[in-house]
């Protein structure tokens, strides 16, 4: 049988306290790297919103204005008899509008504040995003001051 001699595992005096001091608190990380990221999001958002101001002529945002303008209105037309939502998404109309992408954002939430149409579905699906809790998604005034506040957050009304 091999003899064999173990290390000397019994901690020390200093080692106990070092072992046992605080780690740093990984919520106040977390929440750290979460504000980081929201500082980050928002000026990228100004970024955008400034570079689409730059990019754009006078010309090409009122084409797109007029052109968002013509879709909602054909849009409205075609479904004011219509209550279900997946219809009212599903129109050819409606779809157009979300092709249209991030620079028909500050029509539909002008459009939304101004004239209250049903625009949460065309938000959430070129944004990503839902700015509502979900308690509020059947609560049609919460949700547009949801999308309203991000709006403005984001510079973009």
């Amino acid at each position: 049988m091999l003899a064999c001699t173990l290390p000397n595992i019994e901690p020390e005096a200093g080692d106990i306290k070092e072992w046992h001091e605080p780690a740093p608190s990984w919520a106040m990380l977390h929440r750290a790297d979460i504000d980081e990221l929201k500082v980050a999001e928002r000026a990228f958002a100004r970024a955008l919103a400034a570079a689409h101001r730059r990019t754009t002529t006078g010309s090409r945002i009122q084409d797109l204005k007029s052109h968002f303008v013509r879709l909602a209105d054909e849009w409205s037309q075609e479904t004011g008899h219509i209550s279900s939502a997946s219809d009212l998404i599903g129109n050819a109309k409606y779809q157009q509008i979300i092709q249209l992408g991030w620079p028909a954002i500050p029509y539909l939430l002008d459009d939304l504040e101004h004239n209250k149409r049903f625009w949460f579905p065309a938000l959430a699906a070129i944004t990503g995003l839902r700015p509502f809790d979900s308690s509020d998604a059947s609560n049609y005034q919460r949700m547009t001051e949801a999308w309203l506040r991000w709006g403005r957050r984001k510079g973009l009304i």
